[in-house]
């Protein structure tokens, strides 16, 4: 072999080394693009679900509810900037409600609505989903008792009738009214509770102030509702 033949065959065999060697790099870049990539869509994601779980903790709202919340905010920004319906107009009512300037009795109507309408429709009638977080659900049970009477009988059958425009569960809602002390059930007769139940310590801080100052009126029969 000449030396001019040896250095053409050693030229080739470094530029092939050094082609694969530059492919290698392409590809380590191109991984390592996807990984980071990769790294930061799970990192977004898991950012978007702490922001979720945080707001089922503020509000008891369902991971559904909760999620929908930020995709609806996302979509329509404008709709946060100003008030420009009546629910918008509501919320704003509910603000100066809470300043220095209202009662307490109208601060805690307030806080009561601002509590319970996440899980109700517009027209506030129709609850469309039973809250996780205990405290909220004791809010909505407590709207539920507007729904009834002071002083008369129930069948179970016209529990139903009530709940039933309310919530598809009437089953679970008959038996919570019960088991919060808003209902008393005996011979299969219901009746509003005479009185406010008395709490234990350890629970009082679940339930709303608006029960306090709302329900001792409502259950002596003078036909306060709610706001």
């Amino acid at each position: 072999m000449t030396p001019a033949h040896a250095d053409g065959v050693k030229g080739s065999r470094f530029s092939s080394r050094n082609a694969f060697t530059a492919h290698a790099h392409v590809r380590l870049r191109f991984m390592l693009g996807m990984t980071q990539t990769v790294r930061c869509d799970m990192t977004r994601d898991q950012d978007f679900k702490r922001l979720v779980r945080a707001r089922m903790r503020e509000t008891g709202e369902n991971y559904t509810l909760a999620r929908s919340h930020f995709e609806n905010a996302s979509r329509n920004p404008a709709r946060n900037d100003a008030p420009h319906d009546e629910a918008s107009a509501d919320a704003s009512a509910d603000v100066r409600s809470s300043t220095a300037g209202a009662t307490a009795h109208e601060r805690a109507a307030a806080q009561q609505r601002r509590t319970i309408r996440p899980f109700f429709d517009a027209e506030g009638r129709r609850l469309l989903s039973i809250p996780t977080k205990r405290s909220t659900r004791m809010a909505v049970l407590l709207d539920l008792v507007r729904h009834f009477e002071p002083h008369r009988e129930y069948t179970e059958a016209e529990v139903g009738a009530v709940l039933a425009p309310v919530h598809e569960d009437v089953a679970y809602l008959r038996r919570e009214l019960v088991n919060v002390g808003y209902r008393t059930r005996s011979a299969g007769i219901y009746r509003l509770a005479e009185r406010v139940p008395e709490r234990d310590v350890r629970w009082a801080h679940e339930f709303p102030e608006w029960e306090r100052l709302w329900l001792p009126a409502y259950l002596a029969g003078a036909g306060v509702n709610p706001g």
